[in-house]
């Protein structure tokens, strides 16, 4: 078991930093759904590779309450301490998400890994940066799970495998479990 420090900052803008984000701009723009739901000419969903696109295909009403909860935790994001979801991937195809607990911490939390983490959503305080920052880029990368940030700008993702940040919902739709059809024509889900 590793423990991990959690740690989301605020960062200054520096001169470096802005370039860095400008850079990243076209990148930080696209929608991640482009990436999700392709169909083939006959209709038929492609199939997914990426473990974000997994657990992004099977969010159901369970895992949007989890959600939920953990945005109250974090007193829907006017507090500094931040909540956790962790996403695991269960035998029958399906992913269950569990509160990573309350550690009463500033911008970070800290939390026993297990490599049955299959990838992690945390919140991020109102006033912060919404969308996944160095600190969780560097954990996604190292343990290789998907990186989800949810705020009241809406939920973003990091993903290890293409290295890039998406938008997935945007403003406090990911708290809708109608918002997730999208994604989850990819299972045949239906949330009507």
């Amino acid at each position: 078991m590793y423990r991990v420090l959690f740690t989301v900052c605020l960062l200054s803008f520096t001169p470096m930093l802005a370039r860095a984000q400008r850079s990243n701009a076209a990148v930080r723009d696209r929608k991640f759904e482009n990436r999700v739901s392709h169909t083939t000419d006959n209709g038929a969903a492609t199939t997914m590779t990426s473990r974000a696109g997994f657990v992004l295909a099977r969010i159901d009403e369970s895992v949007v309450r989890e959600l939920a909860r953990a945005w109250q935790k974090s007193k829907n994001g006017l507090a500094l301490e931040e909540a956790l979801v962790l996403i695991f991937r269960m035998g029958d195809g399906s992913i269950k998400a569990v509160q990573g607990g309350w550690t009463n911490e500033a911008k970070r939390f800290t939390f026993e890994w297990s490599q049955a983490i299959y990838a992690i959503v945390h919140t991020h305080p109102n006033k912060s940066f919404s969308e996944p920052q160095d600190a969780d880029i560097a954990i996604a990368d190292r343990f290789q799970v998907p990186m989800f940030t949810i705020t009241n700008k809406g939920m973003f993702l990091y993903d290890p495998s293409t290295k890039t940040i998406s938008t997935v919902l945007e403003s406090l739709d990911w708290l809708k479990p109608e918002a997730w059809a999208r994604y989850s024509q990819v299972t045949g889900k239906s949330y009507q």
